[in-house]
Parts: C-alpha cells; sequence; structure tokens
C-alpha cells in the first residue's frame, strides 16, 4: 500500500505538475513529473470517465497504487509524478499495467538505475 506521505492529495499540485513539469507517455499512461521540494516523492494518480464506471476507475486506481507502492524502493526521492490512464489501460491485467508503468518511468528516469532495476 501506497504510505499516506507519498500520496499527491491539493488540486494545485497536481495542477503544476501538469503545467510545468516534463511528461512522458505511451498507450496506457502519461506521466508528469516536477521536482518538489521535499526529500521524499509523491505520486497522484487521474482516472477518467470514459475508463468506465466508478468501480472499474477506483479498481484501477488502486492497482496503480499498488504497483507504485512496489516499486518505490527503486524509484528516485524528490518528485512530484501524476499519473494518467489512457483508454489502452482499461481492462487489462495487473501484470500489463505493471509492465507498461515501470518502462515508462524508466523512460522517464524516476527508476533508480543504481539498483539494477531498470533495463
Amino acid at each position: 500500500m501506497l504510505p499516506e506521505e507519498n500520496r499527491l492529495r491539493k488540486s494545485a499540485d497536481f495542477a503544476f505538475a501538469r503545467q510545468s513539469g516534463r511528461h512522458w507517455r505511451n498507450e496506457m499512461f502519461i506521466i508528469n513529473t516536477v521536482p518538489n521540494s521535499g526529500s521524499a516523492s509523491r505520486y497522484g494518480f487521474v482516472i477518467g470517465r470514459k475508463l468506465g464506471s466508478a468501480v472499474r476507475r477506483n479498481h484501477l486506481k488502486r492497482q496503480l497504487r499498488a504497483i507504485t507502492a512496489r516499486l518505490m524502493p527503486t524509484l528516485v526521492d524528490g518528485m512530484d509524478v501524476v499519473m494518467i490512464a489512457r483508454g489502452q489501460a482499461a481492462g487489462r491485467s495487473f501484470a500489463d499495467l505493471e509492465a507498461g508503468l515501470k518502462q515508462l518511468m524508466s523512460k522517464a528516469g524516476l527508476l533508480d538505475r543504481r539498483e539494477g532495476s531498470a533495463p
């Protein structure tokens, strides 16, 4: 489970990351990143209504939080990261979501290469 101190909560922080930060995308996700003033990274998730009912959207959000929590030991610190799910993410298996997110995080430079987890 993703700890509370690592969750991005304020809408102003989401907006700042989306407007001022860098972004990367693949078929399932868009990631926006911006350095923060803290030592810990914070993560926020955006799942639009086009991806299905509230039940499906919340399930996808829980899956993304679990994937992020799994990757926490290998992620760089001091970043605000907003992950936006695209239409291709709906209905995918947990393994597909994890592979897609890991690939995009590596591309964005969020995986700490010293840990040896990046391809």
